[in-house]
């Protein structure tokens, strides 16, 4: 695999990214990204992981962050690397449960609720596309 390189010519190390895999009545949370080259387009959410964090720990940042609510991260079950032109990104999917404080912060514009036979296929993020298609999902739901 290789690298993109930085304006040295180096390759640029992978950017480590926790994606939360949220799990509710069978259904799976999605959210729309904004803004980039990738706008519009189907993740699931999350974010980059700070330097010395778990992805567990970041999956549960970034989601209290970006949704306004809280999820206890389980478990990771896939791990995979996806090139993008300008970037590499390495994705640690992490299953998360809602808790129970209400979840008031969930955009409902920004997000969805889907069966993974219901997902919007044509519309995922490159990378988010591959996991979806990976994720043990009869061990999941």
């Amino acid at each position: 695999m290789t690298r993109p390189a930085t304006a040295a010519g180096k390759p640029t190390a992978p950017i480590d990214v926790a994606a939360a895999v949220i799990i509710r009545d069978g259904q799976v949370l999605l959210a729309r990204r904004v803004g980039g080259a990738l706008d519009g387009l189907w993740e699931f959410p999350g974010g980059k992981m700070e330097a010395g964090e778990s992805a567990p720990a970041a999956a549960e940042r970034e989601i209290l962050e970006e949704l306004h609510v809280r999820v206890k991260a389980r478990q990771r079950v896939l791990v995979l690397e996806h090139e993008y032109p300008d970037k590499t990104v390495r994705l640690h999917f992490v299953t998360c449960a809602l808790l129970p404080d209400p979840p008031t912060g969930i955009p409902a514009h920004e997000t969805g609720w889907f069966r993974p036979e219901g997902f919007p296929w044509a519309e995922f993020c490159p990378a988010d596309l591959v996991a979806a298609r990976h994720l043990p999902w009869a061990d999941l739901l």
